[in-house]
């Protein structure tokens, strides 16, 4: 029996109070945070999950003074669940949807030959050679983790490119660096059929430049992009609305019934849940001191978990090179290989910059640092500073100051100049 299986098989669910202030309801780590923030406001709180995986920390927040709950609840009205025959009531209601792997509809797969990435665990026993299908953020990362084992990988998609909609040269970089490690790339290559010959055997029919194919491998992985899946069912009674899968909000994080706002994923296509505190206590905000925070002024990076790790951040894929405005500097990490880049020969920072106000419009890094310096983008664009802020920071690591700083000064006699044109045109009578 595994910790978590333990965990939900010990676990009682308390007896509900008669109404509760917040409700939320989710699971995963973006709940368990967004209930630990709320522990701010001192209101009455529940905290519904229906991941057995949250019944090891609900002790902890037992004693913080949350009640917690295990199970699926329905709405059976605007403002209160039932769950195992129990009426909870609240006044404002939270929902964290998650992603949840489903597979594909392609003639012939099948749960029982054909796994998804929530399959795969640190000690999965898998065959030595295996097809993934899919090309986004976690086919890249799985493929790479599976490799690092030992395993031969083969990663099938009909993109044209791996990471789509993702900087062109970021993911030439991982692909690269993914083929140095020894996966194969088969692209452009649609998949419509699968069959099982045999228990050792799954037979993969592709079209690819409008001719059929075919490959064997040992075993499939299907980790195309997964649907979006509520934390609740019945949410008609609940006056609550979807559009293609994704639970409709404003931009204020509330949902069509007033009463109930949604700590919603960013971007889909990531195929990743993440959520920034900013994000997390301006929702707690709006929801308990009214205010009007926008989900917009919260940027939240995309992220390809792979070594070397890519971070975006902004829209980089219209980024506007030829306008006059418009700057794009890099930064390459080697460049101070003495106190930052540990030997990282590719790790490079790019960003887009507006001249005249040197505000980040995207950024791009890639490197083992990435991590780190992704939030001082983040807390740029989300503050409306220009990157010349970076040059009066101070940071712990001395190597990400020189590089932050390296890409100020590049952009530091532009601003000045055009800070003394302003200055003289202010000078002219009449203006």
């Amino acid at each position: 029996m595994t910790d978590a299986e333990h965990g939900a098989s010990s676990w009682a669910n308390p007896r509900p109070k008669l109404s509760y202030k917040l409700v939320v309801l989710g699971s995963g780590k973006a709940a368990q945070a967004l209930c630990e923030e709320a522990l701010r406001y001192d209101v009455e709180m529940a905290w519904i999950s229906s991941d057995s995986g949250d019944a090891e920390v609900f002790s902890v927040c037992t004693a913080k003074g949350i009640d917690c709950f295990l199970g699926l609840p329905s709405f059976v009205g605007t403002d209160c669940l039932e769950l195992d025959g129990e009426a909870l009531s609240f006044g404002r209601a939270i929902l964290v949807p998650s992603l949840t792997w489903y597979l594909p509809k392609i003639s012939g797969v099948v749960q029982k030959n054909v796994l998804t990435p929530d399959c795969i665990k640190d000690d999965s026993t898998l065959p030595e050679e295996v097809t993934i299908s899919g090309s986004g953020p976690s086919a890249c990362a799985l493929a790479q983790k599976l490799t690092l084992k030992g395993l031969k990988i083969r990663v099938l998609s009909g993109d044209g490119e791996i990471l789509h909609g993702f900087p062109v040269d970021a993911a030439c970089l991982i692909r690269e660096n993914l083929e140095k490690a020894g996966v194969e790339f088969v692209l452009g290559a649609e998949l419509h059929s699968v069959e099982f010959p045999n228990d050792q055997k799954t037979t993969l029919f592709v079209k690819k430049e409008g001719q059929e194919k075919e490959y064997d491998t040992a075993q499939l992985i299907c980790a195309d992009t997964p649907f979006l899946k509520l934390p609740a069912s019945e949410i008609k009674a609940a006056d609550l609305s979807l559009r293609a899968q994704e639970l409709l909000i404003d931009d204020h994080w509330r949902t069509t019934n007033p009463k109930i706002y949604a700590l919603n994923h960013v971007r889909l296509y990531a195929q990743q849940e993440e959520w920034s505190l900013g994000q997390v206590q301006a929702l707690l905000e709006n929801l308990f001191m009214h205010r009007k925070h926008r989900i917009g002024e919260f940027p939240v990076p995309l992220r390809v978990p792979t070594l070397p790790s890519l971070f975006v951040l902004g829209d980089s894929g219209g980024r506007g090179t030829n306008a006059d405005e418009i700057k794009i500097l890099r930064q390459e990490y080697h460049e101070h290989a003495d106190v930052f880049s540990e030997n990282d020969e590719a790790g490079f920072v790019e960003i887009e910059v507006d001249t005249q106000s040197g505000h980040c419009l995207s950024a791009i890094l890639v490197g083992r640092h990435s991590e780190e310096l992704i939030g001082q983008f983040c807390f740029l664009m989300q503050n409306n500073r220009p990157i010349t802020h970076l040059l009066d920071s101070d940071y712990a690591q001395p190597g990400y100051g020189a590089v932050l700083r390296s890409l100020a000064y590049q952009l530091k006699p532009q601003r000045e100049v055009w800070g003394r044109v302003q200055d003289l045109m202010s000078r002219i009578p009449g203006r």
